[in-house]
Parts: structure tokens; sequence; C-alpha cells
């Protein structure tokens, strides 16, 4: 689940509120514009997922269920490679307006707990032979998928503005960068002999080493600055 913020790309430099929503759960960030083309920010969101569903699995009834639940924090830049600025002559000084929305975002992110654990029983008596397991004999798998607590972030986002004076809405889309994740399997009752697939479950999971960020952003404008402007 993940947080973000877009920043205000009109007026001086800016400082900024946006709550929002995205893959990374519900999201509340602030950022600060101190040039047409620069601003940073930072974040934080928090993810609770819990759900369960039943398949069938060697025509027997398998109930699965997956939980994943995290806070986490992030601090980014923003680079506006399209914006200009005009310079509008107040006394001695002078200031910048930003007039372009599109923006390149990278950062760092920190998650706390990011482990995704999934678990899966038999729903009903298993049959062996002549041998009857009820559920609780026949025991549960569960798999524990870990990623890094830090990841690197990289993506890009558009602001628009809107007929209210200082909201602004944000859409951003972006990949999160942790690594190799670690993936742990125990095993119990007449299925504790799976807990000698964690080998072969790690190799076929390595591959997800990025996950997707999309996000939309509610931004309101706190504060203009009247700052120097920079060329």
């Amino acid at each position: 689940m993940f947080l973000c913020v877009v920043l205000s790309t009109q007026g001086q430099s800016t400082l900024d509120l946006a709550g929002g929503i995205g893959l990374s759960g519900p999201m509340l960030s602030t950022s600060y514009q101190f040039h047409p083309k620069w601003s940073v920010g930072s974040s934080v969101s928090y993810l609770h997922l819990k759900g369960a569903t039943q398949t069938i699995l060697s025509g027997q009834s398998v109930n699965i269920s997956a939980f994943l639940n995290f806070v986490q924090l992030g601090f980014f830049g923003k680079y506006h490679p399209m914006a200009e600025y005009d310079s509008h002559e107040f006394g001695k000084k002078s200031f910048f307006i930003a007039r372009n929305s599109f923006y390149l975002k990278s950062g760092v992110f920190l998650r706390n707990k990011p482990v995704l654990t999934i678990s899966s029983t038999f729903s009903e008596p298993l049959k062996v032979g002549d041998l009857t397991l009820t559920p609780d004999q026949t025991g549960k798998v569960d798999v524990f998928l870990m990623t890094g607590n830090i990841m690197a972030y990289a993506g890009m986002g558009l602001t628009l503005a809107t007929p209210i004076k200082r909201f602004k809405i944000g859409m951003e889309a972006g990949s999160f960068y942790h690594g190799k994740p670690k993936v742990v399997m125990e095993a119990s009752g007449a299925l504790q002999h799976n807990s000698r697939n964690q080998e072969q479950l790690q190799r076929n999971l390595s591959f997800i080493q990025i996950l997707p960020q999309i996000q939309i952003d509610f931004i309101y404008e706190l504060k203009k600055f009247k700052s120097n402007q920079i060329k």
C-alpha cells in the first residue's frame, strides 16, 4: 500500500497537503515546490488486506486465506521536465509561476512487516485408502512471502486543476523495487512434509521483485511562499 503527494504547479513556491488512495492503501502526504521544475515531499500510507476463498484440489475442497498488513513511509522528489516560468516583479524581488503539471517522481520508501501470509487447509475429511483424516489431523500449510523493508520507487504523474480554488486532483503510476523476496513455508499434521518444497517455491517466486503502484490524490494548497526566481 503507498503514498504520494502531488504538488502545486501554479503560483509561487507552494506547500500542499494531499489525501488519496492507491494500491498501497489510503495515504496522506505533503509536498513543497521550491522551483517550477523541482519539489520534495513525504508520505505515509496504510494497507490492511484479509481475504479467504475455497477451491478444489485433486477432488478435495481446500480453504485458502491471505493476510497482509503494513505501514509505509516515503520520501521523494519530483521533476517537472516541461515546466515553464515567468518572472513577475514585486518591488526588488521576482517570483516564478510554473505552468506544467506533468512530473517524474523518484524516492525511497520504508515498509514495516511487509509479509504476505497465505494459509491453506482441507475443509473436509481427507480419505487416504481406508484411513479418514479430519481437517485437524490433515493439518495446514502456511506460506510467508517477505519483501524488503526498503524500496526504491520511480513513477510519473499528472496534476489537474479543479474549479474549486486551491484544490487539485493528481494521478500517478509507478513501480517499487524491493529485490528478491524471501519465502518461508511451514506445514503441520499430515501435510508437514510439504515444507520440503520451500526451496522450489523460493525459486518459483524469485521473479517478484517489482510491485506496481497506481494512485489518485486529492490535493489542497496550504500556503504560497514568495521565492526568488531561479534560472
